[in-house]
């Protein structure tokens, strides 16, 4: 590869070298079963062609790598067009030896031989673009100053990409091979600021990108200008892929409790913009996986996900491209983004952004094991259709509810329709409170309208309300429109199948433990042990990284407490490596170990400032000071704890 034609000031040669292709004879493509006369084959990757081409928008040269389907030479299929992957950084995509930076490859020829030979995708062309190489490629890829590039670029030129891209690459693609031009054939991607550039590009040209893949995307340059681009994007593409891992950074000990940092937290918050901006589930989806770093066997690994998400075929589990049925749920609410997190290769957490709820799929020979689901019954379909995918199973040989507040369990709904519903197991506490939630529901509906009616008639009448009681009003009403409107079409659905004490179930050859482990958080709290598959899905009786609360709970402290003992008694040479809880990032036994510790000492505490005859005030302030808490810092939730703690206490000590 030849070296850029600059100038001595380092900026672009303006003479007009023209796009000139050094592999131009279109006709063989019709008739010869090999590479292109005048074209190069990459010795390492079998049919895999190489064309030279020099950019008068960048002044210089680089090679596209071209991988075109099976059967592409074959006569039956001569007048057969397909569509087309853009990928930048072509080096590192289909060969080890030709890779920049490091010696690690997409395994892109591969993947997408394989997917496409068992149908689970529609045969494509891939062009890999090479970067400019090292020096370079950050001066391409970046239309933005990164303050963090080591050397730094002071003159970045990314804002040229599309122009390079659209103007002198796809033409001569399109020129060259059969391809289905139009913008909804051509797809683009890349990593890092390979997908910062992708996405820059989509932004800029939106009528010339149909589908998007981005993996481990810089969104963090120039204090994340891309985001705001992106907020006042006019049009984005039919689908969107998104990934990224926890372990962006590279650090050396990380635990699948870790929530990922700034490169995850970006991603999730364009994702959010994504469906803040109506890209439901049939059009976005972020892939999230603990401890996955950033680097090419990264981005391998997951290529088949996106690929099944931006190309399927015939065979690819889900809905097909263009099914009217795989959008997002009806109404003025838009779905919340789901975050997928493979916990090895037979099990999965999904996440709702709106509530941080967990739902776990497990993969057994009968089918997927479903524990738990969202409120909202778009994302529940989401993270369905999104484990179905990634397991290629669509089978639900069981579904189990931890317990049954809402966040957990409307989307009982989906998994209750249908000819051949799978048996839904729950706490017999658990069915009869969802029996009267269906009465509650009712009356919600019946009479919703009419209280947020009179909210907002008091909000618009009243003269010098304060702001604390107007702001409350607003939020009443507010929420309650939205929650009318979001679940206008709910069927509360409660287990089907009363659980009452602890059961072993064998779904297909993987044993489900299920600890019926009573009134802790709910009123019938289960944990649900795959032994096999070292995960245990909790429910909402430990978080994470925040304090369990108390205030939202309709169980019995001690009962917490002694559950999570009991839990915890079980860790001696346990199997479990993931510890699933009901809302927020994965953790481990160290997750039961530090949430018991909490609510033991929260319960002591409480119950001494009783005994000395404390009343709530005082309580706080004796017990609110104390560290009792290792994760976070949410005060005001640990002092609704103590209250709420004093309250249940009080009522049960004698007077």
């Amino acid at each position: 590869m030849s070296g850029p034609a600059t100038p001595t000031n380092g900026r672009p040669g303006r003479r007009q070298v023209g796009a000139r292709v050094l592999s131009l004879v279109a006709a063989a493509l019709c008739s010869v079963p090999g590479p292109l006369q005048g074209q190069s084959a990459d010795p390492g990757v079998s049919g895999l062609a190489l064309h030279p081409i020099t950019s008068t928008v960048f002044g210089n040269e680089r090679m596209l790598r071209v991988l075109v389907p099976a059967g592409y030479f074959e006569p039956a299929n001569r007048d057969r067009r397909y569509p087309v992957l853009y990928l930048n950084d072509g080096q590192n995509l289909f060969d080890t030896t030709t890779a920049v930076l490091n010696r690690l490859e997409w395994a892109v020829d591969e993947t997408v031989r394989r997917l496409t030979a068992a149908g689970e995708i529609e045969p494509i062309i891939v062009v890999g673009i090479d970067n400019a190489g090292r020096r370079e490629r950050g001066r391409e890829y970046l239309p933005f100053v990164d303050e963090y590039l080591r050397p730094p670029e002071p003159d970045p030129q990314g804002a040229r990409y599309p122009r390079f891209l659209l103007d002198e690459v796809k033409p001569f693609i399109d020129a060259t091979y059969r391809t289905q031009p139009d913008r909804a054939h051509t797809a683009l991607g890349g990593s890092s600021y390979g997908a910062l550039i992708a996405l820059y590009t989509a932004i800029l040209r939106p009528e010339a990108i149909g589908q998007l893949l981005l993996e481990s995307p810089s969104l963090y340059v120039h204090n994340d200008s891309i985001l705001t681009l992106a907020r006042a994007a006019s049009r984005w593409p039919d689908r969107v892929y998104l990934g990224v891992g926890t372990n962006e950074g590279g650090r050396p000990n990380c635990v699948p409790a870790d929530t990922g940092g700034q490169a995850t937290s970006d991603v999730r918050r364009l994702a959010e913009i994504l469906s803040a901006q109506g890209l439901g589930p049939a059009r976005s989806r972020t892939i999230i996986v603990p401890c996955a770093t950033h680097n090419e066997q990264a981005w391998a690994a997951r290529l088949p996900e996106a690929l099944r998400f931006l190309f399927a075929g015939p065979n690819a589990h889900g809905r097909a491209r263009g099914d009217p049925r795989s959008g997002a749920e009806a109404g003025p609410v838009p779905a919340s983004a789901v975050s997928f997190f493979r916990l090895g290769p037979e099990a999965a957490v999904l996440q709702d952004s709106a509530y941080g709820s967990n739902m776990t799929v497990v993969r057994t020979t009968a089918g997927l094991v479903v524990v738990d689901n969202f409120m909202h019954r778009s994302s529940t379909r989401l993270a369905l259709s999104t484990a179905a995918d990634s397991f290629r199973e669509r089978r639900i040989a069981l579904a189990i509810n931890t317990h049954g507040h809402d966040d957990h369990t409307w989307g009982n709904q989906l998994l209750g329709a249908g000819t051949d519903p799978p048996p839904i197991l729950g706490h017999a506490a658990t069915i009869a409170y969802m029996q009267r939630r269906v009465a509650q529901m009712r009356d919600f509906f019946a009479r919703g309208p009419a209280i947020a009616k009179a909210a907002e008639d008091t909000l618009a009448f009243a003269v010098g309300l304060p702001d604390s009681v107007r702001g409350r009003l607003q939020a009443r009403a507010a929420r309650i429109r939205h929650n009318l409107g979001a679940h206008s079409d709910l069927v509360v659905t409660a287990p089907t199948v009363p659980l009452m004490a602890d059961t072993v179930v064998a779904v297909g050859r993987t044993r489900v433990v299920l600890r019926s482990i009573g009134a802790a958080h709910s009123a019938g709290d289960v944990a649900v042990v795959f032994p096999d598959v070292g995960v245990m899905a909790v429910g909402d009786i430990a978080l994470t990284d925040d304090l369990p609360g108390l205030d939202a709970a309709d169980g019995d402290l001690n009962g917490w407490v002694d559950a999570l003992e009991a839990l915890e008694g079980e860790a001696p040479g346990s199997s479990i490596r993931w510890v699933v809880p009901g809302h927020g990032p994965v953790g481990d036994l160290a997750t039961l170990r530090a949430t018991a510790n909490y609510l033991r000492g929260l319960r002591d505490s409480v119950s001494a400032a009783l005994a000395d005859g404390l009343e709530l005030e005082g309580t706080q302030a004796r017990v609110g000071p104390q560290a009792l808490w290792t994760r976070g810092a949410d005060r005001e939730r640990h002092l609704r704890n103590v209250e709420a703690a004093w309250r249940l206490l009080r009522a049960r000590s004698p007077r």
